[in-house]
Protein backbone atom coordinates (compact mmCIF):
# COMPACT_ATOMS: atom_id res chain seq x y z
CA UNK A 1 0.00 0.00 0.00
CA UNK A 2 2.86 2.51 0.32
CA UNK A 3 2.99 2.92 -3.31
CA UNK A 4 -0.12 4.47 -3.70
CA UNK A 5 0.87 6.99 -1.48
CA UNK A 6 4.23 7.85 -3.91
CA UNK A 7 2.21 7.90 -6.99
CA UNK A 8 0.23 10.86 -4.60
CA UNK A 9 3.86 12.08 -3.74
CA UNK A 10 4.78 11.87 -7.38
CA UNK A 11 1.66 13.83 -8.31
CA UNK A 12 2.29 16.57 -5.86
CA UNK A 13 5.78 16.72 -6.92
CA UNK A 14 5.03 17.69 -10.60
CA UNK A 15 2.48 20.20 -9.32
CA UNK A 16 4.93 22.12 -7.37
CA UNK A 17 7.85 21.92 -10.15
CA UNK A 18 5.33 23.42 -12.44
CA UNK A 19 3.97 26.12 -10.23
CA UNK A 20 7.98 26.58 -9.24
CA UNK A 21 8.68 26.89 -12.91
CA UNK A 22 5.69 29.23 -13.79
CA UNK A 23 7.23 31.44 -11.17
CA UNK A 24 10.62 31.73 -12.66
CA UNK A 25 9.64 31.58 -15.99
CA UNK A 26 8.02 35.07 -15.26
CA UNK A 27 11.27 36.32 -14.07
CA UNK A 28 12.50 35.67 -16.71
CA UNK A 29 10.08 37.04 -18.47
CA UNK A 30 10.91 40.31 -16.30
CA UNK A 31 14.87 40.03 -17.11
CA UNK A 32 13.58 39.35 -20.74
CA UNK A 33 11.80 42.57 -21.50
CA UNK A 34 14.69 44.80 -19.75
CA UNK A 35 16.82 43.03 -21.36
CA UNK A 36 15.29 44.05 -25.05
CA UNK A 37 14.59 48.19 -23.38
CA UNK A 38 18.15 48.66 -22.44
CA UNK A 39 20.72 50.39 -24.39
CA UNK A 40 23.64 47.81 -24.04
CA UNK A 41 21.37 45.00 -25.64
CA UNK A 42 21.53 47.31 -28.88
CA UNK A 43 25.09 46.84 -29.30
CA UNK A 44 25.52 43.11 -28.27
CA UNK A 45 26.39 40.52 -31.00
CA UNK A 46 23.90 38.66 -33.13
CA UNK A 47 24.66 35.40 -31.68
CA UNK A 48 24.41 36.64 -28.27
CA UNK A 49 20.80 37.90 -29.49
CA UNK A 50 19.95 34.90 -31.31
CA UNK A 51 21.13 32.95 -27.76
CA UNK A 52 18.87 35.03 -25.65
CA UNK A 53 15.92 34.47 -28.10
CA UNK A 54 16.23 30.96 -28.08
CA UNK A 55 16.75 30.37 -24.56
CA UNK A 56 13.45 32.20 -24.14
CA UNK A 57 11.70 30.34 -26.74
CA UNK A 58 12.59 26.92 -25.50
CA UNK A 59 11.90 28.07 -21.99
CA UNK A 60 8.26 29.04 -23.62
CA UNK A 61 8.54 25.91 -24.48
CA UNK A 62 9.34 24.06 -21.40
CA UNK A 63 6.95 25.74 -19.31
CA UNK A 64 4.11 25.05 -21.46
CA UNK A 65 5.46 21.20 -21.51
CA UNK A 66 5.25 21.44 -17.40
CA UNK A 67 1.98 22.57 -17.19
CA UNK A 68 0.84 19.89 -19.84
CA UNK A 69 2.69 17.42 -17.41
CA UNK A 70 1.17 18.46 -14.28
CA UNK A 71 -2.70 18.57 -16.17
CA UNK A 72 -1.64 14.63 -17.36
CA UNK A 73 -0.21 13.78 -14.02
CA UNK A 74 -3.05 14.93 -11.87
CA UNK A 75 -5.85 15.29 -14.22
CA UNK A 76 -6.20 12.66 -16.95
CA UNK A 77 -4.40 9.96 -15.02
CA UNK A 78 -5.48 10.74 -11.27
CA UNK A 79 -5.82 7.37 -9.83
CA UNK A 80 -4.00 4.95 -12.71
CA UNK A 81 -0.91 3.58 -11.67
CA UNK A 82 1.60 4.74 -13.50
CA UNK A 83 4.20 1.82 -12.68
CA UNK A 84 4.32 -1.32 -14.46
CA UNK A 85 5.47 -3.77 -12.16
CA UNK A 86 1.70 -3.46 -10.41
CA UNK A 87 -0.73 -6.26 -11.21
CA UNK A 88 -4.31 -5.73 -11.13
CA UNK A 89 -4.06 -8.63 -8.44
CA UNK A 90 -2.32 -6.41 -6.09
CA UNK A 91 -4.27 -3.72 -5.88
CA UNK A 92 -8.06 -3.95 -7.26
CA UNK A 93 -9.55 -0.51 -6.67
CA UNK A 94 -6.21 1.12 -8.68
CA UNK A 95 -6.46 0.88 -12.43
CA UNK A 96 -3.64 0.16 -13.79
CA UNK A 97 -2.49 2.71 -16.95
CA UNK A 98 -0.87 0.20 -18.54
CA UNK A 99 -2.06 -3.33 -18.31
CA UNK A 100 -3.52 -4.10 -21.37
CA UNK A 101 -0.67 -3.44 -23.60
CA UNK A 102 2.78 -4.46 -22.45
CA UNK A 103 4.09 -1.97 -24.99
CA UNK A 104 3.38 1.04 -22.59
CA UNK A 105 4.51 -0.08 -20.03
CA UNK A 106 7.38 2.39 -18.38
CA UNK A 107 6.71 4.72 -20.62
CA UNK A 108 6.30 8.61 -19.73
CA UNK A 109 4.13 10.95 -21.62
CA UNK A 110 5.64 13.05 -24.25
CA UNK A 111 5.18 16.18 -22.28
CA UNK A 112 7.81 14.55 -19.33
CA UNK A 113 10.58 14.07 -22.56
CA UNK A 114 10.18 17.46 -23.94
CA UNK A 115 9.67 19.43 -20.85
CA UNK A 116 13.61 17.55 -19.80
CA UNK A 117 14.74 18.39 -23.37
CA UNK A 118 14.00 21.94 -23.07
CA UNK A 119 15.51 22.64 -19.88
CA UNK A 120 18.57 20.78 -20.78
CA UNK A 121 19.25 22.57 -23.98
CA UNK A 122 18.52 26.03 -22.34
CA UNK A 123 21.29 25.09 -19.52
CA UNK A 124 24.00 24.07 -21.67
CA UNK A 125 23.23 27.21 -23.71
CA UNK A 126 23.42 29.05 -20.61
CA UNK A 127 26.20 27.28 -19.29
CA UNK A 128 28.36 27.88 -22.73
CA UNK A 129 27.97 31.39 -22.27
CA UNK A 130 29.03 31.43 -18.80
CA UNK A 131 32.49 29.30 -20.03
CA UNK A 132 33.17 31.99 -22.62
CA UNK A 133 32.53 34.52 -20.68
CA UNK A 134 34.65 32.97 -17.77
CA UNK A 135 37.82 32.66 -20.40
CA UNK A 136 37.28 36.38 -21.56
CA UNK A 137 37.41 37.64 -17.42
CA UNK A 138 40.86 35.25 -17.29
CA UNK A 139 42.18 36.09 -20.78
CA UNK A 140 41.43 40.01 -20.08
CA UNK A 141 43.21 39.37 -16.39
CA UNK A 142 46.42 37.87 -17.30
CA UNK A 143 48.27 40.48 -16.12
CA UNK A 144 47.70 40.04 -12.48
CA UNK A 145 46.94 36.53 -12.48
CA UNK A 146 50.19 35.27 -14.20
CA UNK A 147 51.92 36.66 -10.54
CA UNK A 148 48.97 34.53 -8.30
CA UNK A 149 49.28 31.34 -6.89
CA UNK A 150 47.66 28.40 -8.65
CA UNK A 151 45.75 27.50 -5.81
CA UNK A 152 44.46 30.69 -5.76
CA UNK A 153 43.29 30.92 -9.31
CA UNK A 154 41.93 27.78 -8.93
CA UNK A 155 39.70 29.36 -5.73
CA UNK A 156 39.14 32.31 -7.39
CA UNK A 157 37.36 30.47 -10.35
CA UNK A 158 35.66 28.05 -7.72
CA UNK A 159 34.08 31.41 -6.13
CA UNK A 160 32.93 32.59 -9.63
CA UNK A 161 31.03 29.98 -10.30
Amino acid sequence: MADIGTIKFNTETVLIDSYANLILYTLELLAFHTYLRCERSCRDRKTLKATVFSCVFLDTVGTFAACATAFTEAVIHWGKCLNSYHQDSDFPHVKSLNAGDPREQGRLHWTNALWFVCSQVVALAVQGFMVARYFKLYAGATSWISHANPLTIIADLAIMS
